[in-house]
Protein backbone atom coordinates (compact mmCIF):
# COMPACT_ATOMS: atom_id res chain seq x y z
CA UNK A 1 0.00 0.00 0.00
CA UNK A 2 1.19 3.25 -0.99
CA UNK A 3 1.42 5.99 1.67
CA UNK A 4 -0.52 7.90 -0.98
CA UNK A 5 -3.23 5.69 -0.52
CA UNK A 6 -3.87 6.10 3.12
CA UNK A 7 -4.31 9.94 3.46
CA UNK A 8 -5.64 13.01 1.17
CA UNK A 9 -4.67 16.74 1.62
CA UNK A 10 -7.20 19.05 2.55
CA UNK A 11 -6.90 23.10 2.33
CA UNK A 12 -7.55 24.86 5.33
CA UNK A 13 -6.78 28.45 7.02
CA UNK A 14 -6.07 28.89 10.91
CA UNK A 15 -6.75 32.29 11.47
CA UNK A 16 -5.33 34.85 15.07
CA UNK A 17 -5.71 38.65 15.34
CA UNK A 18 -2.52 38.59 14.11
CA UNK A 19 -1.77 35.78 11.57
CA UNK A 20 -3.80 33.73 8.82
CA UNK A 21 -1.99 30.22 7.92
CA UNK A 22 -2.96 28.34 4.74
CA UNK A 23 -1.63 25.05 4.43
CA UNK A 24 -2.47 21.55 3.46
CA UNK A 25 -3.60 19.23 6.15
CA UNK A 26 -3.46 15.84 6.13
CA UNK A 27 -6.63 13.50 6.86
CA UNK A 28 -5.83 10.08 7.26
CA UNK A 29 -8.56 7.24 5.65
CA UNK A 30 -9.09 4.33 8.18
CA UNK A 31 -7.90 1.95 6.15
CA UNK A 32 -4.48 2.29 7.35
CA UNK A 33 -2.73 -0.91 7.74
CA UNK A 34 -2.29 -2.77 11.04
CA UNK A 35 1.50 -2.02 11.01
CA UNK A 36 1.22 1.80 10.86
CA UNK A 37 -1.89 1.59 13.60
CA UNK A 38 1.14 0.00 15.57
CA UNK A 39 3.82 2.08 15.16
CA UNK A 40 1.70 5.29 15.83
CA UNK A 41 1.26 3.73 19.58
CA UNK A 42 5.15 3.83 19.83
CA UNK A 43 5.87 6.98 19.15
CA UNK A 44 7.81 8.72 21.74
CA UNK A 45 8.65 12.13 22.56
CA UNK A 46 12.36 13.59 22.54
CA UNK A 47 14.43 14.21 25.09
CA UNK A 48 14.33 18.01 26.91
CA UNK A 49 17.44 19.46 26.21
CA UNK A 50 17.02 22.61 28.18
CA UNK A 51 15.60 24.99 25.01
CA UNK A 52 12.43 25.20 23.41
CA UNK A 53 12.32 24.19 19.74
CA UNK A 54 11.02 26.32 17.11
CA UNK A 55 7.94 24.17 16.67
CA UNK A 56 7.06 24.20 20.31
CA UNK A 57 7.34 27.75 20.54
CA UNK A 58 4.16 27.74 17.21
CA UNK A 59 2.51 25.57 19.10
CA UNK A 60 2.78 27.67 22.66
CA UNK A 61 2.01 30.66 20.64
CA UNK A 62 -1.26 29.22 19.41
CA UNK A 63 -2.51 28.61 22.38
CA UNK A 64 -1.65 31.38 24.57
CA UNK A 65 -3.10 33.33 21.88
CA UNK A 66 -5.97 31.65 21.88
CA UNK A 67 -6.57 31.90 25.44
CA UNK A 68 -5.70 35.50 26.25
CA UNK A 69 -7.76 36.84 23.31
CA UNK A 70 -10.73 34.45 24.42
CA UNK A 71 -10.96 36.09 28.18
CA UNK A 72 -10.88 39.37 26.34
CA UNK A 73 -13.82 38.65 24.07
CA UNK A 74 -15.25 36.77 27.35
CA UNK A 75 -14.97 40.48 29.42
CA UNK A 76 -16.50 42.63 26.68
CA UNK A 77 -19.49 40.14 25.90
CA UNK A 78 -22.81 39.85 27.90
CA UNK A 79 -21.74 36.42 28.99
CA UNK A 80 -19.85 38.67 31.63
CA UNK A 81 -22.74 39.00 33.97
CA UNK A 82 -22.77 35.35 34.44
CA UNK A 83 -19.21 35.25 35.87
CA UNK A 84 -19.03 35.14 39.55
CA UNK A 85 -14.77 35.13 39.28
CA UNK A 86 -14.15 37.11 36.54
CA UNK A 87 -10.88 35.86 34.65
CA UNK A 88 -7.78 38.28 34.75
CA UNK A 89 -4.43 38.15 32.82
CA UNK A 90 -1.90 38.67 35.38
CA UNK A 91 1.68 38.14 34.75
CA UNK A 92 3.88 37.26 37.47
CA UNK A 93 8.20 36.87 37.17
CA UNK A 94 9.49 34.09 40.23
CA UNK A 95 12.85 34.44 41.53
CA UNK A 96 15.10 32.69 43.75
CA UNK A 97 16.23 35.15 47.02
CA UNK A 98 19.69 33.24 47.19
CA UNK A 99 22.02 31.58 45.22
CA UNK A 100 20.78 28.32 43.55
CA UNK A 101 22.22 25.14 45.54
CA UNK A 102 19.32 22.82 44.41
CA UNK A 103 18.59 21.34 41.08
CA UNK A 104 16.64 22.82 38.59
CA UNK A 105 14.46 19.46 38.52
CA UNK A 106 14.38 20.22 42.66
CA UNK A 107 13.11 23.90 42.44
CA UNK A 108 10.42 22.77 39.81
CA UNK A 109 9.09 19.68 41.82
CA UNK A 110 9.63 21.27 45.41
CA UNK A 111 8.92 24.92 45.00
CA UNK A 112 7.28 25.77 41.57
CA UNK A 113 4.33 23.10 41.26
CA UNK A 114 3.19 23.57 44.88
CA UNK A 115 3.08 27.24 44.85
CA UNK A 116 1.39 26.41 41.57
CA UNK A 117 -1.34 24.41 43.21
CA UNK A 118 -1.33 26.98 46.31
CA UNK A 119 -2.71 29.72 43.88
CA UNK A 120 -5.40 27.33 42.06
CA UNK A 121 -6.28 26.39 46.32
CA UNK A 122 -5.93 30.61 47.80
CA UNK A 123 -7.31 32.38 44.33
CA UNK A 124 -9.13 30.03 42.70
CA UNK A 125 -6.48 30.06 39.36
CA UNK A 126 -8.19 27.58 36.93
CA UNK A 127 -5.46 28.00 33.74
CA UNK A 128 -2.10 28.84 34.06
CA UNK A 129 1.25 28.79 32.26
CA UNK A 130 4.72 28.47 33.00
CA UNK A 131 7.95 29.38 31.80
CA UNK A 132 11.30 28.36 33.27
CA UNK A 133 15.09 30.14 32.44
CA UNK A 134 18.35 30.76 33.87
CA UNK A 135 19.01 34.39 34.48
CA UNK A 136 22.60 35.83 34.38
CA UNK A 137 24.12 34.81 37.61
CA UNK A 138 22.54 31.13 36.86
CA UNK A 139 19.89 31.22 39.11
CA UNK A 140 16.53 29.58 37.23
CA UNK A 141 13.70 31.63 37.48
CA UNK A 142 9.91 31.59 36.33
CA UNK A 143 7.43 33.56 33.87
CA UNK A 144 4.03 32.73 35.10
CA UNK A 145 0.72 33.73 33.57
CA UNK A 146 -2.23 33.41 35.48
CA UNK A 147 -6.11 33.54 34.91
CA UNK A 148 -6.72 35.68 38.01
CA UNK A 149 -5.85 39.19 39.47
CA UNK A 150 -3.78 38.32 42.80
CA UNK A 151 -2.38 41.08 45.37
CA UNK A 152 1.25 41.80 44.72
CA UNK A 153 2.12 41.45 48.54
CA UNK A 154 -0.47 37.98 49.14
CA UNK A 155 1.72 36.66 45.93
CA UNK A 156 5.05 37.48 47.53
CA UNK A 157 4.57 36.39 50.99
CA UNK A 158 3.01 33.18 49.05
CA UNK A 159 6.08 32.49 46.98
CA UNK A 160 8.57 33.46 49.86
CA UNK A 161 6.65 31.24 52.13
CA UNK A 162 6.42 28.38 49.58
CA UNK A 163 10.59 29.15 48.61
CA UNK A 164 11.51 28.81 52.09
CA UNK A 165 10.77 25.19 51.75
CA UNK A 166 14.28 24.84 50.89
CA UNK A 167 15.92 27.63 53.13
CA UNK A 168 16.12 30.13 50.45
CA UNK A 169 14.23 33.11 52.58
CA UNK A 170 16.81 31.49 55.84
CA UNK A 171 19.79 32.37 53.92
CA UNK A 172 18.86 35.55 52.52
CA UNK A 173 17.90 36.77 56.22
CA UNK A 174 21.39 35.25 56.82
CA UNK A 175 22.64 38.14 54.18
CA UNK A 176 20.02 41.30 55.06
CA UNK A 177 18.70 40.59 58.31
CA UNK A 178 15.25 40.49 57.18
CA UNK A 179 13.21 38.27 55.84
CA UNK A 180 11.09 39.72 53.14
CA UNK A 181 13.15 39.39 50.08
CA UNK A 182 11.23 41.32 46.80
CA UNK A 183 11.43 37.70 44.80
CA UNK A 184 8.35 38.38 42.73
CA UNK A 185 7.53 41.02 40.27
CA UNK A 186 3.84 41.06 39.02
CA UNK A 187 1.96 42.81 36.31
CA UNK A 188 -1.78 43.23 35.49
CA UNK A 189 -1.82 43.63 31.31
CA UNK A 190 -5.29 45.01 30.04
CA UNK A 191 -5.03 45.51 26.47
CA UNK A 192 -5.66 41.94 24.69
CA UNK A 193 -2.84 43.23 21.81
CA UNK A 194 0.03 44.29 24.29
CA UNK A 195 -1.13 40.79 26.77
CA UNK A 196 0.11 38.89 23.58
CA UNK A 197 2.18 40.54 22.91
CA UNK A 198 4.09 40.71 26.26
CA UNK A 199 3.74 37.70 26.71
CA UNK A 200 4.54 35.81 23.88
CA UNK A 201 8.10 37.55 23.69
CA UNK A 202 9.01 35.62 26.82
CA UNK A 203 7.80 32.37 25.05
CA UNK A 204 9.65 33.06 21.54
CA UNK A 205 12.51 35.24 22.64
CA UNK A 206 16.06 33.67 23.23
CA UNK A 207 16.73 31.10 25.81
CA UNK A 208 18.25 32.04 28.50
CA UNK A 209 21.99 31.77 30.09
CA UNK A 210 22.13 28.31 30.60
CA UNK A 211 19.87 24.88 29.20
CA UNK A 212 17.48 24.02 31.92
CA UNK A 213 17.48 20.75 33.52
CA UNK A 214 13.90 18.73 32.75
CA UNK A 215 11.55 20.57 31.56
CA UNK A 216 11.01 24.23 30.43
CA UNK A 217 7.52 25.13 30.23
CA UNK A 218 4.22 23.58 31.42
CA UNK A 219 0.63 24.89 31.63
CA UNK A 220 -2.86 23.57 33.07
CA UNK A 221 -4.61 20.62 30.62
CA UNK A 222 -7.71 23.18 29.35
CA UNK A 223 -4.63 25.24 27.82
CA UNK A 224 -3.50 22.63 25.66
CA UNK A 225 -7.38 22.49 23.82
CA UNK A 226 -7.45 25.78 23.16
CA UNK A 227 -6.87 25.38 19.47
CA UNK A 228 -7.04 29.00 17.27
CA UNK A 229 -9.52 29.58 14.93
CA UNK A 230 -9.31 26.96 11.76
CA UNK A 231 -11.69 26.56 9.19
CA UNK A 232 -11.43 24.44 5.73
CA UNK A 233 -11.39 25.98 2.41
CA UNK A 234 -14.63 26.76 0.77
CA UNK A 235 -15.30 29.20 -1.56
CA UNK A 236 -16.44 32.17 0.97
CA UNK A 237 -12.75 30.90 2.34
CA UNK A 238 -11.47 31.76 -0.86
CA UNK A 239 -13.03 35.08 -1.34
CA UNK A 240 -11.09 35.94 2.10
CA UNK A 241 -8.07 34.66 1.17
CA UNK A 242 -8.34 36.79 -1.82
CA UNK A 243 -8.81 39.65 0.23
CA UNK A 244 -5.69 38.82 2.30
CA UNK A 245 -3.56 38.84 -1.00
CA UNK A 246 -4.38 42.24 -1.88
CA UNK A 247 -3.95 44.15 1.12
CA UNK A 248 -0.48 46.02 1.03
CA UNK A 249 -0.48 46.52 4.54
CA UNK A 250 -0.16 42.59 5.41
CA UNK A 251 3.73 40.96 5.18
CA UNK A 252 3.21 37.75 3.57
CA UNK A 253 5.38 34.79 3.20
CA UNK A 254 5.25 32.10 1.18
CA UNK A 255 6.31 28.37 0.58
CA UNK A 256 5.34 25.36 -1.13
CA UNK A 257 3.50 23.73 1.96
CA UNK A 258 2.01 27.05 3.43
CA UNK A 259 1.58 30.97 3.18
CA UNK A 260 1.55 32.84 6.27
CA UNK A 261 0.44 36.45 6.07
CA UNK A 262 0.65 38.68 9.10
CA UNK A 263 -0.53 42.07 10.60
CA UNK A 264 -4.02 43.12 11.77
CA UNK A 265 -5.77 39.95 10.17
CA UNK A 266 -8.77 40.92 12.77
CA UNK A 267 -8.88 44.34 11.10
CA UNK A 268 -8.85 43.26 7.52
CA UNK A 269 -12.21 40.91 8.31
CA UNK A 270 -13.85 43.97 10.33
CA UNK A 271 -13.44 45.94 7.46
CA UNK A 272 -14.13 43.58 4.14
CA UNK A 273 -15.08 39.64 5.74
CA UNK A 274 -17.52 40.75 8.45
CA UNK A 275 -19.15 37.07 8.55
CA UNK A 276 -15.21 35.72 9.49
CA UNK A 277 -15.28 38.53 11.82
CA UNK A 278 -18.27 37.67 13.55
CA UNK A 279 -17.21 33.82 13.42
CA UNK A 280 -13.93 34.32 14.68
CA UNK A 281 -15.58 35.77 18.07
CA UNK A 282 -17.51 33.35 18.24
CA UNK A 283 -15.20 30.69 18.07
CA UNK A 284 -13.59 32.64 20.95
CA UNK A 285 -16.38 32.89 23.17
CA UNK A 286 -17.07 29.60 22.97
CA UNK A 287 -14.11 28.71 24.41
CA UNK A 288 -14.34 31.08 27.15
CA UNK A 289 -17.90 29.63 28.02
CA UNK A 290 -16.42 26.49 28.16
CA UNK A 291 -13.77 27.26 30.62
CA UNK A 292 -15.21 30.39 32.66
CA UNK A 293 -18.72 30.48 33.11
CA UNK A 294 -20.81 28.12 34.92
CA UNK A 295 -23.57 25.61 32.67
CA UNK A 296 -25.99 25.91 34.82
CA UNK A 297 -25.56 29.77 34.95
CA UNK A 298 -25.10 30.22 31.49
CA UNK A 299 -28.00 28.15 30.64
CA UNK A 300 -29.99 31.55 32.02
CA UNK A 301 -28.68 33.10 28.64
CA UNK A 302 -31.31 30.80 26.39
CA UNK A 303 -33.90 31.63 29.24
CA UNK A 304 -33.56 35.04 28.74
CA UNK A 305 -33.65 34.55 24.52
CA UNK A 306 -37.81 33.11 25.26
CA UNK A 307 -38.85 35.34 28.37
CA UNK A 308 -40.85 37.57 26.02
CA UNK A 309 -42.46 34.30 23.86
CA UNK A 310 -43.29 32.44 27.25
CA UNK A 311 -45.20 35.19 28.94
CA UNK A 312 -46.58 36.44 25.38
CA UNK A 313 -47.77 33.08 25.60
CA UNK A 314 -49.38 32.73 28.94
CA UNK A 315 -51.33 35.72 28.08
CA UNK A 316 -52.96 33.74 25.34
CA UNK A 317 -53.62 31.29 27.45
CA UNK A 318 -56.18 33.35 29.08
CA UNK A 319 -60.28 33.77 28.60
CA UNK A 320 -60.69 36.72 25.62
CA UNK A 321 -61.80 39.07 28.41
CA UNK A 322 -58.80 39.09 30.62
CA UNK A 323 -56.31 38.84 27.59
CA UNK A 324 -56.32 42.93 27.20
CA UNK A 325 -55.57 43.94 31.06
CA UNK A 326 -53.18 41.21 31.22
CA UNK A 327 -51.71 42.31 28.00
CA UNK A 328 -51.10 45.76 29.38
CA UNK A 329 -49.77 44.82 32.48
CA UNK A 330 -47.77 42.50 31.10
CA UNK A 331 -46.30 44.17 28.18
CA UNK A 332 -45.51 46.76 29.61
CA UNK A 333 -42.78 44.59 32.07
CA UNK A 334 -41.81 43.34 28.87
CA UNK A 335 -40.79 46.32 27.09
CA UNK A 336 -38.70 47.46 30.33
CA UNK A 337 -36.59 44.69 30.54
CA UNK A 338 -36.48 43.71 26.82
CA UNK A 339 -34.71 46.87 26.37
CA UNK A 340 -32.62 47.30 29.19
CA UNK A 341 -31.48 43.83 27.95
CA UNK A 342 -30.57 44.87 24.35
CA UNK A 343 -29.73 48.07 25.24
CA UNK A 344 -26.76 47.29 27.90
CA UNK A 345 -26.08 44.55 25.26
CA UNK A 346 -25.38 46.29 22.06
CA UNK A 347 -23.86 49.32 23.72
CA UNK A 348 -21.06 46.86 24.90
CA UNK A 349 -20.82 45.74 21.30
CA UNK A 350 -20.56 48.76 19.93
CA UNK A 351 -18.32 49.87 22.35
CA UNK A 352 -15.87 46.87 22.12
CA UNK A 353 -16.36 46.84 17.96
CA UNK A 354 -17.27 43.56 18.99
CA UNK A 355 -20.73 41.91 17.13
CA UNK A 356 -22.11 39.01 18.65
CA UNK A 357 -25.11 36.89 17.36
CA UNK A 358 -28.15 37.84 19.17
CA UNK A 359 -28.88 36.57 22.58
Amino acid sequence: MFMSDCYRIVPRIQITSRQAVLYGSFEMFPNRSKKQIEAEIHLTRGKYNGYMSPKTKSKVSKYLSTWIESIDVLRKSYDHRYLENKPYITFVTLTLSHTQIHSDIDIKRKLLMPFIQKLKRNYDVKNYYWRAEAQSNGNIHFHLLVDRYIDWKELRDDWNDTQDVLGYVDRFEMKHNHRNPNSTDIHALYEKRSIASYVLKYVTKADGYRPIKGRIHGCSDNLKEMKPFDIVMTEDVRQLVAVLFKDKALRIYQDKDFTVFKGDILGVMYKSCRRFYIDYNKNLLDIAIKNYVDPTLHSKRSCDSSKDKMLMDKIMMQPQNRQTSLFNDEYSQIKKEHVERLDKYYQQATKNNLIYDSY
